[in-house]
Order: structure tokens, then C-alpha cells, then sequence
């Protein structure tokens, strides 16, 4: 899911488009995708992590992301929830 400020920030017409392919398309760098994972699944939340995305048309961003992992009962990973902040 994704609120109107993530489309507009990703520059994403509608929820769809967004949604179309693996979230891996958007980051610069995989690398830093599978950091900011790791942190997040060892720790529970992450603070302050700056990366580079990709907007639709292609141009880069740089993003603040601060985020937290949502688990069921057995401590399996449910979903992440987060904000980005364009520190660009």
C-alpha cells in the first residue's frame, strides 16, 4: 500500500503503476536494499536510513527511511510500514 505523499514523492500516477514489479526496481543500488532489510529484520525498526530510489521518469532521489517491521504472533514478518523523506 502507499499513501498520495509516496506517489507524488516516487512521481507514480496511481497506486497500480506503483505496484507493478518487485520493489527492488526502485532502489540505486540493490546493495543498500538488502542492507536496509537486514537491519530492519535484526532490529524491528530503522531510523535515518538514506538511499537512493528511482522516481518513475527514471531520475534519482535521495531518501531518508524510517520504518518497522509488523509480525503475527509466531514473530514472522507480517508487512513493513515506514515514511520516506526526500533529503535530495
Amino acid at each position: 500500500m502507499a499513501n498520495p505523499a509516496l506517489l507524488d514523492l516516487l512521481g507514480y500516477p496511481d497506486l497500480g503503476t506503483l505496484q507493478l514489479g518487485s520493489t527492488v526496481r526502485f532502489y540505486v543500488d540493490a546493495a543498500e536494499r538488502d542492507q536496509w532489510r537486514a537491519q530492519l529484520e535484526q532490529d524491528g525498526t530503522i531510523s535515518g536510513f538514506q538511499t537512493r530510489l528511482f522516481r518513475h521518469d527514471g531520475s534519482i532521489i535521495w531518501v531518508e527511511d524510517t520504518a518497522r517491521v509488523v509480525r503475527d504472533r509466531d514473530g514472522r514478518a507480517l508487512y513493513y510500514e515506514g515514511a520516506l523523506k526526500d533529503v535530495t
